[in-house]
């Protein structure tokens, strides 16, 4: 169970932005808007997608230097080399995010939300189909990434249930769920926590206060084990930029917070990033395994005989802030 959520102070909304490459000196009003049909909120189940390229997830061989942790968001808050550290490789680890019973809250109330369980919870199932019937009607775009209800259940889950109220009897058949903030108190109460907004706001800077933020996406990925008889469990998240799902303007300042509310490595889907990937500006982005970056641009970041990028491994209750525009992804769970 991995809960990402985005923060940011985010202005008019525009269609998706055409993902072409940019230097540091990029003129952003230049890119051309372009939208791409994206029907992934209208799948209850997921589909198969191919293994990636040998080489285009390994580790830098100066990955271990590139650490950059605290202990809690208060001494984040608190150290400048934390927040510089930040700006500049566009990360930062918090080793306690959340105490055991939050974590325990959050998972609790994620499984009421996905099995309907509550009236909050069934009103969140509800507009769940509201939103798959108007996407698949052409009468909403969900392009833009935004915080659209959502729940879908991994590839592997279809040849295990014929309906979705089989596959929900297992939460090990979900890959993720969106949208659940505005339906649940509770965990609109953990997102909204003051000491994340306040290190948020930091990090954002520019006079951003903590109220000025809004979050504008929460969503759960379940990465759930193998089943029987199957390599791998929940699938990766190939490497992109948020800012390639929002529909908004690239100079908008977003931050992510990724919590992990299970123990993270590299064989169950912990975070992976390209350091410093934020300051080439907008990277391309191509419909491949997902909308992502093209594998040969993430191996042409590469170090030396390393990889390109670092790995965040975390324990329950960690967490992981980065930069709107840093490229991250997540292996699949092999385990």
């Amino acid at each position: 169970f991995f809960c990402p959520l985005r923060y940011g102070k985010v202005p008019r909304r525009c269609h998706r932005w055409n993902m072409t490459t940019l230097g540091d000196d990029a003129d952003f009003t230049s890119v051309h808007v372009t939208t791409t049909p994206n029907t992934n909120h209208a799948t209850a189940f997921d589909v198969p997608k191919p293994p990636p390229p040998p080489g285009v997830y390994a580790l830098r061989e100066d990955a271990r230097k590139l650490a950059n942790r605290v202990d809690t968001f208060d001494d984040a808050a608190d150290s400048d080399d934390a927040l510089n550290a930040l700006h500049d490789l566009g990360y930062l680890a918090v080793e306690r995010a959340l105490d055991e019973q939050s974590v325990q809250t959050c998972l609790d109330e994620l499984a009421v939300m996905a099995r309907g369980e509550q009236d909050l919870a069934k009103k969140f199932l509800e507009r769940v189909g509201e939103v798959r019937e108007a996407v698949s009607e052409g009468r909403i775009q969900v392009s833009d990434g935004g915080d659209h209800e959502a729940l879908q259940f991994e590839a592997f889950a279809e040849t295990k249930a014929e309906t979705e109220a089989d596959a929900l009897k297992d939460l090990a058949n979900v890959r993720k769920l969106q949208g659940f903030v505005r339906h649940s108190p509770t965990l609109a109460a953990l997102a909204y926590r003051r000491d994340v907004l306040e290190l948020v706001a930091k990090a954002i800077g520019g006079g951003v206060r903590a109220d000025d933020l809004q979050i504008h996406q929460s969503l759960a990925l379940l990465k759930p084990p193998a089943p029987s008889g199957a390599e791998q469990g929940g699938r990766e998240k190939p490497f992109h930029q948020d800012l390639a799902y929002f529909s908004i303007e690239p100079h908008t300042k977003i931050i992510g917070a990724w919590f992990a509310l299970d123990d993270t490595d590299e064989k169950n889907g912990c975070m992976h990033f390209i350091p410093r990937g934020h300051q080439r500006g907008i990277w391309r982005h191509e419909s491949i395994r997902d909308w992502q970056i093209d594998d040969a641009d993430v191996l042409e970041a590469s170090d030396g005989d390393g990889g390109p990028c670092v790995s965040v491994p975390l324990r329950r209750g960690g967490a992981v802030m980065f930069n709107g525009f840093l490229p991250p992804r997540t292996p699949p769970n092999v385990r």
